[in-house]
């Protein structure tokens, strides 16, 4: 291996996945818990998020599903990061499968301060900045499928070692 090799696993990082309690969220977050992940998982109730959080859980994955229940009340999606940044660590991987308007600038600092960041999301975006890789989710693609594109867009955009 060289010493430009790029590590071929998410240990380390810390992802959020938006709609992560179920269908393309929740294979999400799962394929980047089996990448190596820490994974916060967004829903807007609790109750969505039991069953990924058991089975982040029964895999030796440490998680943590944070709620807001209005996407639309940006200050309640933010401090719902902010419980998922203060337990897990810094947020360095953002899957936005809701799109939501606020979340980046939510993660972005995490971001710049590891001077890496992987950004993937539901909506059109441009570039958020220099150092953060980013993605555009095909809507109609089967959430497996993009799942294992979301967490081979991650490897791939991981700084060389």
């Amino acid at each position: 291996m060289s010493d430009h090799a790029r590590p071929a696993t998410l240990r380390g990082h810390v992802a959020l996945v938006t709609d992560g309690g179920r269908g393309l969220g929740a294979a999400i977050a799962l394929a980047l818990a089996a990448a190596g992940a820490t994974v916060a998982t967004l829903a807007h109730e609790s109750c969505e998020l039991t069953a990924v959080a058991a089975m982040l859980r029964l895999g030796g994955h440490q998680t943590l599903g944070v709620t807001a229940p209005d996407y639309a009340d940006a200050a309640a999606v933010a401090e719902a990061i902010d419980a998922a940044r203060d337990y897990l660590g810094p947020i360095t991987i953002l899957v936005d499968v809701v799109g939501l308007p606020t979340v980046l600038a939510d993660v972005l600092p995490d971001m710049a301060a590891a001077g890496w960041g992987c950004f993937i999301t539901s909506l059109p975006a441009a570039a958020p900045g220099p150092g953060i890789a980013w993605l555009q989710l095909a809507p109609t693609a089967p959430p497996e499928a993009t799942a294992a594109q979301v967490r081979d867009f991650c490897l791939a955009a991981l700084p060389p070692a």
